[in-house]
């Protein structure tokens, strides 16, 4: 019991003597302004967001896996990291997938009772028909 006592009074002697110790690094730090203001700079003049997501999204979407949109994106995004000085960007394989997707048109028309265009967009991986349905 008596040992016990001594080391909670240990603890206690310690945690009086490091926190005044510590306390001063504590309310000493004051932020870095010039790097806050450089990060800001940076994100208000320099930033590639808005190209970058045009990129991936206008110019080489919608990617389903193993589609051409994907691969012409990866390709898109190896050349652009190469280009702000990445060393050695790839590819790399996963695992099995299958088959690619993409379409390339869609035209729906309802002939009966009225004649109408109807919009619609396919279902991944359906096939295409052999005329009317």
């Amino acid at each position: 019991m008596l040992t016990r006592c001594l080391s909670v009074m240990s603890l206690g002697v310690l945690a009086l003597v490091a926190v005044p110790a510590i306390a001063p690094a504590i309310v000493e730090d004051e932020p870095n302004l010039e790097a806050i203001y450089r990060i800001k700079q940076e994100a208000f003049q320099g930033s590639q967001l808005d190209e970058t997501l045009f990129y991936l999204t206008d110019v080489h979407g919608p990617r389903l896996t193993g589609s051409p949109g994907y691969i012409a994106a990866a390709k898109w995004a190896i050349d652009q990291l190469t280009e702000w000085g990445i060393t050695n960007p790839r590819l790399e394989k996963w695992g099995e997938f299958g088959r690619g997707w993409s379409y390339s048109r869609l035209s729906v028309h309802m002939l009966e009772p009225i004649e109408t265009t109807l919009h619609g967009v396919p279902l991944a991986w359906s096939s295409g028909t052999d005329g009317p349905v």
